[in-house]
């Protein structure tokens, strides 16, 4: 089955997913949590 996603897209929500949780932790913030969303999508 072919993938639905290109690779700059994966890319994107990978690199968005890490900032996410990065500032999640900084923050001491349940947000980061918000980060699984696309880097689940992302793989």
């Amino acid at each position: 089955m072919k993938k639905n996603i290109g690779s700059l897209d994966r890319w994107i929500r990978i690199v968005l997913g890490l900032i996410i949780t990065i500032l999640g932790y900084m923050y001491k913030s349940w947000w980061g949590l918000l980060a699984l969303i696309p880097l689940v999508t992302a793989y």
